[in-house]
């Protein structure tokens, strides 16, 4: 199963409650990018008057384990409701992407929730994102600045809609750049004495979110990234920036539909292996690799991690790369989106003078596909990992 994290690798919000499902039928549901679940007769959506959302504003959140994260809060009263399947999504994608049509994008994602629920029986789906209609409260990750539409639509037992939803728009309002945040904008090379390559640093979400435009672009690479989307995100964390794992698209590669992600890769003794070493896929959201300053030189380091199962990996690179399962998800299989090779961890960044103006990438053109998951669904649980930098 691919799975995605809305927070921090390291999350863990208790959820209440486990909610157990039952078989869903196949009349068509739960297949994204087919008829995304619709049957003959088209479902009415009809929004519940006296269903209510409330946005309660951002929360810092301290986990169990001493680590914590910025989230979004909202207050649900959905009297009467079964399971509730609380989505976030920009207007502008829900107009570009689905036509403003409610229930193709109510029935895309339900699609996946299925198909993910089938993948392992086992798994609440709290951890999925689907809720009691008893729940009040719902926390997704700190969503960027601007206007957003929170829906939450009704499932049955059956994982279906039934067409009663609820609807929220509230806007999020952009901080002020500090000095600390804004000296990250400009052009680097990042090298590693072998291969390298030109990255443009600039603000996507003050004090928190930059872009980062060019990874795996110029002669050093066989193949350019031209998809509709060849930039990439990276925090900021205590005055460094954080790469981190990340989906990208769906794509059709050798016949098969892939999910395209940026993501660590660690070393075996024949070839860089991409993933999690207990072969749970990989964990989007994960930090990957972390950027600081020190003596006036910018280094990139690799972050290790420690697994709940005891194995322990350093993160030899950070590529784009086409993954898929087979053997009903327990075999991962990938293939490196360009065959050049990219910069080892650790590696230097230079910063090219006279490129500090900030100068954010033009926005690409969003896919059903595209529109990033971990910011439609809530916050999750995941495993328990330690963090430590190498």
């Amino acid at each position: 199963m691919f799975r995605t994290i809305a927070l921090a690798a390291i999350a863990s919000l208790a959820l209440t409650g486990c909610i157990k499902h039952e078989p869903y039928d196949h009349h068509g549901h739960g297949q994204p990018g087919g008829d995304n679940g619709r049957t003959d007769d088209k479902l009415l959506l009809v929004k519940q008057d006296d269903w209510t959302v409330r946005y309660m504003g951002r929360k810092n959140v301290v986990y169990e384990d001493g680590s914590n994260a910025v989230v979004e809060l909202f207050q649900m009263n959905c009297s009467g409701a079964y399971n509730l399947f609380p989505l976030i999504i920009s207007p502008d994608d829900l107009k570009n992407v689905y036509n403003n049509d409610l229930l193709d994008f109510f029935e895309y994602e339900v699609g996946l929730l299925q198909n993910d629920a089938k993948a392992d029986p086992s798994v609440p789906l709290s951890d999925l994102g689907v809720y009691s209609g008893k729940e009040k409260s719902v926390e997704f990750g700190r969503h960027m600045h601007g206007t957003w539409l929170l829906y939450v639509p009704e499932l049955d037992s059956k994982l279906n809609l039934t067409g009663k939803y609820a609807e929220l728009e509230f806007t999020i309002e952009e901080e002020k750049a500090t000095e600390a945040f804004a000296r990250w904008y400009g052009t680097y090379h990042v090298y590693d004495g072998y291969c390298g390559f030109d990255i443009t640093i600039s603000d996507a979400d003050a004090n928190y979110l930059y872009y980062v435009d060019g990874w795996e672009t110029g002669p050093s690479v066989s193949e350019q990234m031209t998809q509709e989307r060849d930039w990439l995100y990276a925090r900021y964390a205590d005055g460094r920036l954080i790469f981190y794992a990340q989906f990208l698209t769906t794509e059709e590669y050798n016949k098969m539909n892939v999910k395209q992600v940026f993501a660590g890769t660690w070393l075996t003794p024949t070839s860089d292996t991409i993933g999690d070493v207990d072969w749970e896929g990989v964990e989007l959201e994960d930090p990957v690799a972390y950027a600081f300053e020190e003596d006036g030189k910018v280094m990139l380091r690799p972050w290790t991690v420690t697994f709940d199962n005891g194995s322990v990996m350093t993160y030899h690179s950070m590529r784009y790369t086409r993954l898929w399962y087979t053997d009903n998800g327990a075999t991962v299989n990938w293939a490196f989106y360009n065959t050049a090779g990219v910069p080892s961890l650790p590696a230097n960044m230079d910063f090219i003078p006279g490129t500090r103006a900030n100068s954010a990438p033009v926005v690409r053109q969003r896919t059903k596909g595209s529109v990033h998951r971990d910011q439609l669904k809530p916050a999750g649980p995941s495993r328990v990992r330690k963090w430590t930098e190498k």
